[in-house]
């Protein structure tokens, strides 16, 4: 008996002393910040946002990402979530999960750091080639730590990721603490050309909006087909794709939309609704792999584009 049991008992002592040696070490865990939300999902539809900071979920205290993911699973039903914003007012919100697979998912994903990738076994060069970091000069290295965009200290991703999208058309200066060198490393990027086919492609209707949106207080619905935008045609005279970046122009004016809607009777009629955009760049919310809308952050709604070609 004493021999069967000492290979069960030598597993729990080394099992334990690995656990213990391995958080001696030091374990990595994601802070419970939101590092981006895809579109259309609960957590967009709710209105969470990138840096947003959850305290709690289902009224227990979330201390990594790791307590969402769990919260998330293992509820069935709404999950009732709180938190910080990154201007620091507090949001509270009950979002209903989706299943993805055989998984409960409102659609999140963990904040970035500002440190550049490092691969230690391989020489992989940490930028994609064809963006603009891949045309930085001087190069961007493994390990580089952002420090500064044009002079700007940045406190998190959030901020790069605005700093970014705001001078989208410029040149920037990343400022950099580099491994191995006392001195800042300044690198200069050029801006990224947007490129296409040059098809113009129809859109579906909005398949969803943003709680509290310039959107939904104007009363889009999703449903609507928008047709116009200050009586420019979109298909014809606007592509759809240009459609983010045309609303984030006009933030703070009074932008008209005309609007095809279903009734009850099964008819569709034409209606003109008025929507002042928000201060949001185009293209902030990227969709992360096929299937996922396209948005339009500074109005909070999102569209499918149809295969169709309108034009040339």
């Amino acid at each position: 008996m004493a021999i069967i049991s000492a290979g069960v008992i030598m597993n729990v002592i080394t099992g334990v002393l690995f656990f213990a040696f391995a958080f001696h070490l030091g374990v990595n865990v994601s802070p419970p910040v939101v590092g981006s939300v895809q579109i259309g999902m609960p957590a967009w539809r709710a209105g969470l946002e990138l840096g947003d900071r959850v305290t709690e979920i289902n009224d227990r205290n979330v201390s990594s990402f790791s307590d969402i993911m769990r919260g998330v699973a293992l509820t069935t039903g709404a999950v009732k979530i709180e938190g910080v914003r990154a201007d620091g007012s507090r949001f509270r919100k009950h979002l209903v999960p989706e299943m993805t697979g055989t998984r409960r998912m409102i659609g999140i994903a963990p904040i970035q750091g500002l440190q550049v990738l490092d691969y230690p076994d391989e020489p992989v060069a940490p930028v994609f080639p064809g963006l603009a970091a891949a045309k930085a000069e001087p190069p961007f290295a493994p390990g580089d730590q952002i420090r500064k965009v044009d002079g700007v200290p940045l406190r998190d991703f959030r901020q790069l990721q605005d700093l970014l999208a705001e001078r989208r058309a410029e040149s920037v200066t990343f400022e950099v603490a580099r491994p191995g060198r006392s001195e800042p490393v300044r690198i200069r990027v050029p801006p990224q050309p947007f490129r296409s086919l040059g098809l113009v492609m129809d859109i579906e209707p909005i398949v969803a909006i943003k709680e509290g949106s310039p959107a939904e207080q104007a009363g889009l619905q999703v449903g609507d087909k928008i047709l116009r935008v200050n009586g420019r045609d979109v298909g014809q005279e606007l592509n759809p794709l240009r459609l983010p970046d045309l609303f984030a122009a006009s933030h703070g004016q009074n932008v008209k939309i005309e609007v095809k809607r279903e009734v009850e009777s099964g008819t569709t009629e034409e209606i003109t609704l008025h929507v002042v955009p928000e201060n949001r760049p185009g293209w902030i919310e990227k969709p992360f792999s096929p299937g996922v809308p396209l948005s339009i952050p500074a109005i909070g709604v999102a569209y499918h584009l149809i295969p169709t070609v309108l034009r040339i």
